[in-house]
């Protein structure tokens, strides 16, 4: 399987890494997304070894608590590395698509905290119990500032790197026709284009 939908789009010189960079620019979305991908998979490893003994000591509730985000990480974790290893952009459909159910859940959580913190300060019968809510608030905001810079970022360079594998695809599809083959003018003296 190559695709969940196939793109109507043609693509008529090959795609190269080096067309399709992360959005600040700094290296290729292939090398961004490969690296978040490793960064994401050590946290996990190190999570995982870190609650392991609270795993295995605790009963079923402990479980499902945290077979849900485990479940949702590996959902993400597992195309990212089938998308870097075979370049198929079915992999990353998933991805993006895991990525926006990920992003809405913890963003709804996030907007659940701030709600529960605005009615404990409204409904709060001494200071202390207000200070605390409000400090609450502040820091969800914060966190809400900082996670969606990290998410668009992240946003911007999964699909970057799907726009790659994407067009890598379509164009590898479309080597068969007749489509007029037009060389990447950075490498036409350099790299001739292979004719069938």
């Amino acid at each position: 399987m190559t695709w969940c939908w196939r793109p109507e789009r043609i693509v008529d010189r090959e795609p190269l890494p080096t067309d399709y960079r992360c959005c600040c620019g700094c290296c290729t979305s292939k090398c961004g997304f490969t690296f978040i991908t490793i960064v994401n998979l050590a946290i996990v490893a190190l999570i995982g070894l870190l609650l392991l003994p609270g795993l295995l000591l605790g009963g079923p509730i402990v479980w499902i608590i945290f077979a849900i985000p485990i479940a949702l990480i590996f959902l993400w974790l597992y195309p990212s590395v089938q998308a870097i290893r075979t370049e198929k952009p079915v992999y990353m459909q998933i991805v993006w698509i895991a990525n926006l159910i990920i992003t809405s859940l913890g963003f709804l959580y996030l907007i659940v905290l701030a709600i529960a913190s605005l009615i404990t300060m409204s409904t709060a019968t001494d200071d202390r119990e207000r200070e605390q809510a409000a400090t609450l608030f502040a820091r969800v905001i914060i966190r809400v500032v900082f996670d969606l810079l990290w998410t668009i970022w992240g946003l911007c360079l999964i699909y970057s790197f799907y726009s790659y594998l994407r067009d890598r695809q379509l164009w590898l599809e479309g080597r068969g026709t007749d489509m007029p083959k037009v060389p990447h003018p950075y490498h036409m003296e350099s790299a001739p284009m292979y004719e069938p």
